[in-house]
């Protein structure tokens, strides 16, 4: 274990222009959790997901799971009983596949042993509107020949998520922390070389944002997963809030029902069950697991980014705040 003497401040660089502040701020909302525990674990995980990936999505969302390794024991004694009597198979809690009979009877156990990780759960919700988030060259120029082995469709949700993960890992890991960043197997890391160079475009990338130095740096796949499904089933978890939010973001995005400051709005008539219950999941706080989610707009009109904290009461309720700092 590693006794923190302080927690270092999220970085202001890349999208940390516009989310430092307001992620300073959740920082001291819960000052005997993470990432304040009194003892921190030797080695990070982070997981990320995301969703929106379809013509129709007003918002594409992002989702990160971020905990310490070594202060998971109570939600690796829960998995292993969800696996042995709710769920024994090899199916994953994913989104898109949740009218499955027998995951739809392991949603809400799923969910409520996830309520034991002291950790961050943080969502994304970026507006299609508006274009690209980085320059036409992606960054320096290391940066850009590594990108340029990704296709072009594939690149900007790349970046995304590599510098929303570098932000993140700067406010939430510790000096001389190991870090263990996961992500689903699919079309960017799909194969062994190219996960490779996405190690290296990883610490390319973080090297922006850290201030502090990690020990080591490695990123893997659910595909590196034991047999246990704990890679799935962690990363699961992203998969159903990135799903949930895209879902609920897009349906208030056509009712046009978006919170405007304080003001709060109803959630859409027309929400699935499924996002139903991942959105009211989502929205109680108390428990060891942080959840929050951010609504980031790019204007097509400028280059500037604003960004803005969804506050979920309790269902059916909404609204949303402004960035603090």
């Amino acid at each position: 274990m590693i006794v923190p003497t302080s927690v270092p401040a999220f970085s202001r660089s890349g999208v940390g222009r516009v989310l430092a502040g307001g992620f300073d701020a959740e920082t001291s909302l819960r000052a005997h959790y993470f990432p304040r525990s009194a003892a921190r674990g030797r080695q990070l995980a982070m997981f990320a997901d995301f969703g929106g990936q379809h013509r129709r999505q007003a918002y594409e969302t992002y989702s990160f799971l971020i905990c310490d390794r070594d202060r998971l024991q109570r939600w690796f004694a829960d998995q292993t009983m969800f696996r042995e009597r709710v769920l024994p198979s090899r199916r994953r809690m994913a989104f898109k596949s949740m009218n499955d009979h027998h995951r739809r009877r392991a949603l809400i156990p799923f969910l409520n042993m996830s309520d034991a990780i002291d950790g961050w759960l943080v969502t994304f919700m970026v507006s299609v509107r508006g274009g690209s988030m980085f320059s036409a060259d992606m960054g320096n120029g290391e940066a850009a020949a590594l990108v340029s082995s990704w296709r072009p469709a594939v690149r900007e949700k790349l970046m995304r998520i590599l510098h929303f993960s570098a932000f993140l890992m700067s406010g939430l890991s510790l000096p001389q922390q190991d870090v263990l960043w996961v992500i689903d197997q699919d079309d960017i890391a799909a194969t062994d070389s190219q996960l490779t160079r996405l190690t290296q475009l990883f610490e390319t990338v973080a090297g922006q944002y850290l201030s502090h130095d990690l020990r080591h740096l490695r990123c893997a796949t659910t595909g590196s997963d034991d047999g246990s499904l704990v890679l799935e089933d962690l990363a699961s978890i992203c998969d159903l809030a990135a799903g949930g939010l895209c879902e609920l973001a897009t349906s208030m995005a056509i009712d046009d029902r978006f919170p405007v400051g304080r003001i709060t709005q109803s959630v859409p008539k027309g929400l699935s069950w499924k996002s139903q219950w991942i959105a009211t999941w989502l929205a109680v706080q108390g428990g060891p697991l942080h959840r929050h989610a951010w609504m980031i707009d790019l204007p097509t009109q400028s280059s500037a980014m604003h960004a803005r904290k969804v506050v979920s009461h309790s269902m059916p309720w909404l609204s949303s705040w402004p960035t603090p700092g």
